[in-house]
């Protein structure tokens, strides 16, 4: 772990500083060979795991640069007057990760320091974790063969967006926010610009020597209008497609021509007619249909999915290797998977296997055709080669299978918009990225844009409101009847994936109280400016993902970052990096004053929070800080052990966190605060993947893991569903289990929102104004609160306002009691801030439903005729001014009949809002601490609630 001299950095931090980051990676532009320095770093980890009798090595040396600038347009209150609110925001991140096979094992493990000793102590600390992990691993990993290759690739570009001053990115936002407003009906809009650089090393044990430099372009436009009479609001955005590309994509993109389209289409889709249900002809465009392609045919053509790899999370695939060569789509459907397309996001040089770059065909005129691949996976369907999918978003996480840039190739027919729309007698034309939702085996989907046109006869017509298309993914595609030779690309290339997390075996030594007060202070000194606030996190991650009955990945990650905000006369200026040298911190205070001296001012600024006295939180063991491989691997191997007796495949999920999180500013503020937590969840199947079973728990203290109780509660349940029925679609009673309770509650977090409330955008809002709060809206058993002193799950001691937390109750025995003021928006109302106003850490981590007394089996015995439901998946909102949600069921749904469980049922879809589910509610269970599998922490009961709707059947297991 860090020692104080390595976390500090100071007298010898020139190794480890941006300074020598931008050294390592520096080389003309027309460069074809990597920096000698890089290579002569990742020699050590070569060297050392060498020494230690791994069989294979590699290492990645990254260095990440992000850059985050925005404008919004927001209206005054009281005034009206629309205010222009920025936002200039830099990051960077610095550091190294490095992969080892020992005896047929994985072990990975990163740090933010770039040193020879820390990359040896860290390699070695990766042979550790392979070593455990071997024990129980029943096949040994084998890598195809690649080529050795020295070379250094560039994004093709002509001008560094990163480099292209920021007055001219905040000048162009202003004339794109000036055009959204020229509809004075808009209520709001906003645009933005995110730039980033991957510096990106890679060497193997098996001689490739790689240097890349990666650039990516992102841009927004958004509008929002608000018909406050009526209660509703709607949002159009503008996104031009995503590039690998310089600055000079940037005029490409038409962001002005654009933002004055799209705020003319939300005033008009703000009085839209809603949709009549019924089957639609379907014109998708290229914004749009990039989404669908992405989860109903990049996901499910990954072959980690399609072996299982990621059923305790992800889900499978309903495409399996038995399908090669069947037709799954119409012959008008041609996908390739591609990492050499010019722009496209997911082009590179090489993989983070050091695989070269290349393109395939996945489907070819309908037909199967081939999987996405990485080394590690390509034997598993007899191909000697890897497609070059492996890939991590950071220098901290794991590479592993990721998708390529996924495109629909082009149609033989000479297809245009207005001939396609001319052959469509009742359909609806799609733009935009709205909801989606698709279940685990990527059968059932839901999707939604935030543009839709009625055609009728051959002709488009008017906007229509409240659309959304639901179906199955084969018939789907079977059904596709047309595509364009050309257009927009309708590609989708690989978003970052999910962070990973980590295991080690050194020991915690992190950033002490003492430490982080001597960084912080060093920091506010180097400032000139009259504000200056600086948070410093550091964290230590481990964790071990199982599948198919052996581990798949476990790796151990140090992070650690300082982010600077800076403000004079209300400009501000923010810059984060994880270099902590006198000279990269000092660089990093120049940087924010820069950027905050050309960002216009901030009209919502506030004065900074003084001195606080901040409470006292429990969310620190010691035990479960420190906890390695020791105390992981026999949690893993109880469900192992156990799936393995009941003749059954386990996939699942442990891991820990260390959290140190310190505040500052130059008006006397400071905190410091060091948190803990643990989960364990497992997902176990037959062999034939006729049914599943789920249990999940986490847990402040490791050592309170169940291992074997969640191994009986998921087998009992893989049992139990074997051979599903398919009910009728509709409304239902349904028993929720507390983790199912959880996943819908926990969303009604942001709908306390004040200013929301105000402004006519949340289900808190009156018809012609004012907001809800005072009024009895649920049954009188429903009582939702936050308490960060819970010992069930304590939290952060401030708020995202940096004033100290509080209990708050949000609903009283079923009234609104109170609603969150953010500092700004209690400024303009003249209310106080509420302590626990959500955005911040303290809020949605401590939410609390409030239980009763009755076990799930007492609510399940009082149920006449109703579906008993495990846990939801994929969960997206389809409506926010209603909070209404779609997602899926999931590992478990159950006929109840006469108060007894009796029947397993086929997944359904559901479409229900947090807030009618809590106004359903007949009875409450006892409440628990729960963790969904999208990450919502909360303490939650089982709860039984009246029609329930579930529109549609899912056939995932």
């Amino acid at each position: 772990m860090l020692s104080r001299r390595g976390f500090l950095v100071t007298s010898s931090g020139a190794l480890a500083g941006g300074a020598w980051a931008e050294k390592l990676f520096a080389a003309p532009k027309e460069s074809k060979t990597p920096n000698p320095e890089l290579e002569s770093l990742a020699a050590n980890a070569l060297r050392e795991a060498k020494k230690l009798k791994a069989s294979y090595c590699d290492i990645r040396i990254v260095r990440l640069r992000d850059q985050r600038i925005s404008l919004r347009l927001s209206p005054e209150r009281g005034t009206g007057r629309i205010l222009s609110v920025p936002g200039v925001a830099e990051d960077s991140s610095f550091g190294f990760g490095v992969r080892v096979i020992v005896n047929g094992a994985w072990g990975f493990a990163a740090s933010p320091i770039v040193t020879p000793e820390e990359i040896a102590r860290l390699t070695a600390e990766a042979v550790i974790i392979a070593k455990a992990n071997a024990t129980i691993q029943p096949n040994p990993v084998r890598l195809a063969p690649v080529k050795a290759y020295r070379d250094r690739w560039v994004t093709p570009h002509d001008t560094n967006a990163l480099d292209v001053p920021m007055g001219e990115k905040l000048e162009l936002l202003r004339r794109v926010t000036d055009s959204v407003r020229k509809n004075s009906k808009v209520f709001s809009g906003a645009a933005s610009l995110n730039l980033r650089s991957e510096d990106k090393y890679f060497a193997s044990s098996e001689g490739s020597s790689l240097q890349q430099y990666l650039l990516q372009i992102y841009g927004n436009v958004e509008a929002t209008a608000v018909d406050r009479a009526n209660n509703i609001s709607r949002t159009r955005n503008y996104v031009p497609s995503q590039a690998a590309a310089g600055w000079e994509y940037v005029p490409e993109m038409n962001l002005v021509e654009n933002a004055h389209r799209i705020c003319d289409e939300v005033v008009e889709y703000l009085g839209a007619p809603p949709i009549t249900p019924g089957k639609k002809d379907l014109l998708l465009m290229p914004n749009h249909l990039m989404l669908t392609i992405h989860e109903s045919v990049a996901h499910p053509t990954e072959l980690d999915r399609a072996l299982g790899y990621e059923a305790n999370y992800a889900g499978t695939s309903y495409i399996t290797p038995a399908k090669i060569g069947q037709r799954i789509a119409s012959t008008h459907c041609t996908f390739t998977g591609d990492r050499t397309s010019p722009r496209a996001l997911g082009t590179v040089g090489y993989d983070d296997d050091g695989v070269k770059a290349t393109s395939w065909t996945i489907i070819d005129k309908g037909i199967f055709k081939s999987f996405q691949t990485t080394r590690d996976q390509a034997h598993l369907i007899g191909e000697k080669e890897s497609h070059g999918c492996s890939q991590a978003d950071s220098w901290a996480t794991v590479p592993f299978q990721r998708m390529p840039n996924v495109s629909l190739q082009p149609g033989p027919r000479e297809n245009t918009l207005e001939s396609m729309i001319s052959e469509i007698d009742d359909g609806v034309l799609i733009d935009g990225r709205g909801s989606y939702s698709i279940d685990q085996q990527r059968y059932n989907f839901q999707f939604g844009g935030d543009a839709f046109w009625e055609i009728k006869g051959g002709k488009k017509r008017g906007m229509l409101s409240r659309v959304s298309y639901q179906a199955r993914t084969p018939d789907f595609w079977q059904a596709c009847d047309a595509n364009p030779p050309k257009s927009t690309p309708s590609a989708t290339a690989a978003p970052p994936p999910a962070s990973a997390k980590s295991t080690s075996s050194s020991p915690t030594n992190m950033l002490t109280r003492e430490q982080a007060e001597k960084l912080t202070q060093q920091v506010l000194a180097l400032s000139s400016f009259p504000e200056c606030h600086v948070t410093l996190t550091a964290s230590e991650q481990a964790y071990t993902r199982f599948a198919n009955n052996g581990i798949t990945a476990a790796s151990f990650n140090l992070r650690h970052n300082l982010s600077i905000v800076v403000t004079r006369e209300g400009r501000s200026g923010s810059m984060a990096v994880n270099d902590f040298d006198p000279e990269s911190l000092k660089k990093a205070v120049l940087q924010a004053e820069q950027l905050a001296a050309i960002a216009p001012p901030n009209p919502e600024r506030l004065p900074p929070v003084g001195p606080q006295k901040f409470p006292v939180t429990s969310d620190l063991d010691e035990r479960t800080a420190a906890a390695r491989a020791p105390e992981m691997i026999p949690h893993v191997k109880t469900i192992i052990d156990a799936a393995l007796k009941a003749k059954m495949v386990a996939a699942g999920l442990i891991e820990r966190s260390l959290r140190v999180t310190t505040i500052a500013n130059k008006s006397g503020l400071f905190g410091y605060h060091r948190s803990s937590d643990s989960q364990l969840t497992t997902t176990i199947r037959q062999p034939d993947g006729s049914s599943s079973g789920w249990a999940g728990q986490p847990s402040m203290k490791i050592g309170a893991l169940d291992s074997p109780g969640l191994a009986a509660t998921a087998i009992a349940k893989c049992r139990l569903w074997k051979n599903p029925q398919r009910l009728k679609p509709g409304k239902y009673t349904v028993v929720l289990e507390p983790t199912a309770t959880g996943d819908l509650v926990r969303l009604l977090s942001p709908a306390f929102s004040a200013r929301s409330a105000d402004e006519g955008r949340s289900f808190l809002s009156k018809n012609g104004g004012g907001t809800r709060l005072g009024e009895k809206l649920f049954p009188s058993f429903i009582t939702l609160r936050m308490d960060p002193f819970d010992p069930r799950q304590p939290s952060s001691p401030w708020t995202g306002d940096f004033l100290p937390t509080r209990p708050v109750t949000w609903i009283d025995q079923g009234t609104v009691a109170n609603l969150a003021y953010d500092r700004y928006w209690a400024s303009k109302t003249g209310k106080e801030p509420t302590p626990g106003a959500f955005g911040g850490r303290g809020g949605a981590q401590s939410l609390i439903l409030e239980g009763g007394t009755a076990s799930l089996e007492d609510l399940i015995a009082t149920v006449e005729r109703g579906l008993l439901v495990t846990h939801l998946w994929y969960i997206r909102g389809v409506n926010p001014q209603t909070l209404q949600q779609t997602g899926l069921t999931r590992d478990g749904l159950f006929l109840i009949e006469n108060g007894k469980v009796t029947t397993p049922v086929t997944n359904m879809r559901f479409l229900e809002s947090p807030v009618r589910l809590l106004q359903n509610a007949q009875k409450i269970g006892v409440a628990q601490r729960v963790r969904g599998l999208e990450g919502g922490l909360m303490i939650a009961p089982s709860l039984v609630a009246t029609d329930f709707p579930l529109p549609s059947v899912s056939d995932a297991v």
